[in-house]
């Protein structure tokens, strides 16, 4: 054999040992980690909310409704008083009036309501325009109160909630039925929420906490649902990102696992540097990986906490990166550009107005969309499935909830209920699915965090939940940031057990689903999860992939790996080809010798 033709043997040979090399650098990266591991929602339930507001439309207010009454229904439809006519009430089991403000209504929506043959509640204002339905008390001008009683289930003596201020209701007087609540002034007492038979009313408009927890417990009683014993639970880890601390992150997850609770970690694919606008990934962060897929193995929930919690020059975990704060509007722009929102007046026509928002409202969509689908594919590429979406500070416009929901099935957290004001917010104390998500269920944040800026964090902890035990069967619903340490979570966790038949959910076991183009995640009551990919992905592709996701030093490290193997073949071949080259050379010798 030639000595060329032997060269030309083993640089092929050591191409295809480079290409056989980066194919299981690919392998070692790209090998998945086998994960392991209630719609208590009544389905027939169909309800028509009538509602009277001062624009005429739906506001936050009705929002919040939506929100309680997506505890026990998941047909919700809505109709202003002035439109609503008979044949709205097709197939309706339940009908809810909503008094926002003080008027006189038509006098179709006084019959359809006194007529209804279901069960009718009415909330707030305009009580005594149906006084032939609610014959069975006796309505009086508005009052204040400052404390709600409800009645001990095992005495029948009334246990108190005080409340943070005075609130105005609308004084009546009960000749039948029973009050759940009442409000107190002094040592006078007013039904809150009273029903006989199947006509219920609700004396106040305030829908925010904790009035909004009186009319959910009462409306549990409305719609004949079954309350669970005890309470359910769940707790996030929150604000986890590529710059986290992978000790802090371990020891909080690891504690939880080892007391048997089910926890989520809310994870950010990429921490944005708002000083030098350096971007990095969590392919860039492998010992944060390594935490994350051995929590994950242990049973944590991972949630898409937005995909960089920003937007401008925030900093990643302080911004709102599905709302401009500075503008207090939707993202109608990009993020290094000041966007100007133009007004109605601006513009000579109607036509000319719709077409602008059209635009802005195309952007917010893309926007959205990109940022969804790259955080779940980036995700899903380290072996890590989202089962649910938390939107950063929990901001969102109504459109945005929309497009969330076309990827996933649970959103966690509050819900931003105006579509022109960011600090509207709202929550449920139960799990809900309220029309305004479009299909999405809620699991609420109820009882807030471990507040290391109070001087008395366990103290506020304890209100919040017995604020939350008033109720029956109420969610409690927490969050907790690593960085903190476990002392801390511990002493958390430790008041939330005090809390009798406490039960923890476990999101796995809730039959999650997430969508996006290719992909797709599920999970069943064993809590085992699905995961598919369709995409083709060709050899070539994987390489370059995973060669970005690399992070820098260990691109390094696999690099020198690569060379020092290569040199070590060479070496070795070269030393095969001389071995031969002086064996062919003695053999010739010989021959010319005799």
């Amino acid at each position: 054999m030639h000595s060329k033709s032997l060269m030309h043997i083993c640089n092929n040979f050591i191409r295809r040992s480079v290409l056989v090399s980066l194919f299981f650098l690919v392998i070692l990266q790209l090998v998945p980690v086998t994960a392991l591991a209630d719609s208590p929602v009544p389905e027939d339930n169909k309800v028509l909310v009538i509602y009277s507001t001062q624009s005429g439309s739906i506001n936050d207010s009705v929002r919040l409704l939506d929100l309680l009454l997506g505890q026990f229904a998941r047909s919700i439809k809505f109709q202003d008083d002035e439109s609503v006519t008979s044949s709205d009430l097709k197939d309706v089991t339940h009908l809810v009036y909503y008094g926002g403000t003080k008027k006189k209504l038509p006098a179709e929506v006084i019959q359809l309501v006194t007529q209804f043959k279901g069960p009718a509640l009415v909330a707030g204002a305009n009580i005594e325009q149906f006084r032939s339905r609610f014959s069975f008390m006796t309505i009086r001008e508005r009052v204040y109160i400052n404390q709600v009683s409800k009645a001990d289930p095992s005495t029948d003596e009334p246990i108190y909630q005080f409340l943070d201020s005075t609130y105005p209701i609308t004084q009546v007087e009960l000749n039948q039925g029973k009050a759940l609540f009442e409000g107190w002034r002094g040592d006078a007492s007013f039904p809150l929420f009273a029903q006989y038979e199947n006509s219920a009313y609700y004396a106040a408009d305030n829908l925010d906490v904790p009035f909004n927890r009186y009319l959910s417990r009462g409306l549990a009683d409305f719609f004949g649902s079954q309350l669970t014993a005890g309470h359910t639970a769940y707790i996030r880890l929150e604000d986890v990102h590529p710059m986290s601390d992978p000790k802090l992150l371990k020891q909080t997850g690891d504690y939880l696992a080892d007391k048997g609770i089910p926890f989520m970690i809310a994870l950010i694919p990429i921490y944005t540097n708002n000083q030098t606008n350096q971007q990095l990934h969590l392919s860039d962060s492998p010992a944060i990986v390594e935490v994350l897929r051995h929590l994950q193995e242990r049973g944590a929930s991972i949630l898409l906490h937005g995909y960089t919690h920003q937007y401008r020059s925030s900093e990643t975990g302080e911004g709102f990166e599905f709302w401009d704060v500075l503008n207090n509007t939707p993202i109608w722009g990009p993020s290094d550009q000041e966007t100007k929102v133009r007004k109605r007046h601006e513009f000579s026509s109607k036509e000319e107005y719709d077409r602008y928002m059209q635009q802005l409202q195309a952007f917010e969509k893309q926007y959205i969309d990109s940022r969804i689908v790259s955080g779940i594919q980036e995700l899903t590429d380290l072996g890590l499935y989202p089962l649910g979406f938390e939107a950063p500070h929990y901001v969102m416009s109504q459109t945005g909830y929309e497009i969330v929901s076309h990827y996933f099935n649970y959103v966690l957290g509050q819900t931003q209920v105006s579509n022109s004001d960011w600090e509207h917010m709202g929550e449920s104390p139960y799990r809900s699915t309220p029309s305004f998500l479009h299909g999405m269920t809620l699991l609420p944040e109820t009882i807030g965090y471990y507040d290391d800026v109070s001087s008395t964090p366990e103290t506020d902890l304890d209100q919040k939940i017995a604020g939350m035990q008033f109720i029956d069967g109420g969610m409690m619903g927490m969050f907790y940031h690593p960085y903190l340490g476990l002392e801390k979570l511990k002493t958390f966790i430790s008041h939330v057990e005090r809390v009798p038949n406490i039960k923890w959910l476990d999101l796995k076991k809730m039959n999650a689903s997430v969508k996006a183009p290719d992909i797709t995640i599920l999970t069943d009551s064993q809590g085992q999860i699905q995961y598919t990919n369709t995409a083709p992905r060709s050899e070539a592709k994987q390489v370059v992939k995973t060669l970005k996701q690399l992070g820098g030093v260990q691109l390094i490290l696999w690099g020198v790996a690569i060379l020092v193997a290569i040199m070590v073949l060479m070496f070795f071949l070269y030393t095969i080809s001389m071995r031969m080259n002086l064996r062919k050379q003695l053999f010739e010798e010989r021959n010319i010798s005799g």
